[in-house]
Formats: C-alpha cells, sequence, structure tokens
C-alpha cells in the first residue's frame, strides 16, 4: 500500500524540492484539471470549498473544481484570471466575496451605449 501520493516533478531541469505533502496534492490537482492543460501554471494554494469541491489557487487564476473520486479529472464549476480580481472579502462563516473587472466584452457594451460629451453619430 502506497504511504504518500506520487510526487510531482516540474522537469528534469528542475531542482528536487522537499516533499510536501499539501503542495503535492495541489500539483496533483492541476495534473488532474482539463487532461493537464495547465500543468505549467504554479501552484500556490488549494483548499476545500465543500465536500467534493475545491478552491485552487494558481499563478493565474482562482478556480472552484469539483473534485470527487469518480472522476479521474478535476472538473471546473467556475473560474476566475487574477488579474479580474479586484478585491476579496472573507465573509461571516468562511464563504468569499469579490469584486471583478468587467471583461473587455462587457465593457464594450456598456461604454457603447453612452454619448460622450460629442454626442452619438
Amino acid at each position: 500500500k502506497r504511504v504518500r501520493p506520487p510526487r510531482f516533478f516540474r522537469g528534469c531541469g528542475s531542482p528536487l524540492l522537499r516533499y510536501r505533502e499539501e503542495e503535492n496534492r495541489g500539483e496533483e490537482l492541476i495534473s488532474r484539471l482539463r487532461r493537464g492543460r495547465h500543468l505549467w501554471e504554479s501552484y500556490v494554494h488549494h483548499c476545500k470549498a465543500s465536500e467534493g469541491m475545491t478552491l485552487l489557487l494558481t499563478g493565474r487564476r482562482l478556480m472552484l473544481l469539483h473534485t470527487s473520486r469518480k472522476n479521474s479529472f478535476a472538473l471546473v464549476e467556475w473560474e476566475v484570471m487574477l488579474h479580474r480580481i479586484l478585491r476579496f472579502d472573507i465573509m461571516e462563516g468562511g464563504s468569499l466575496e469579490f469584486v471583478l473587472l468587467p471583461t473587455a466584452a462587457a465593457f464594450s457594451r456598456f461604454s457603447s451605449g453612452m454619448a460622450g460629451p460629442w454626442g452619438r453619430r
């Protein structure tokens, strides 16, 4: 029987670091996500959000994942790129509330409906 999960290696040129179980579990999550598509995003942190759900933070995005053991790959429920997060608050009871920058598409819809000092044409 396995004592710990397999160790994750970034590549043959990367240094061998001390084994950290939680970090290794996070790297495993990234490797199971979208068949490894985010494998080269740096792992930052992960935590259990609720039963079967995990919050994963990488160097580029924050994701809420379905992580039940029924699937060999984690399924993305929700994600946001870090550059869009203006602020987040930890609410009473531990829930998170985010303030996000609008997407470019949402911004263009908003701004195209406004008349500036030059008026509409």
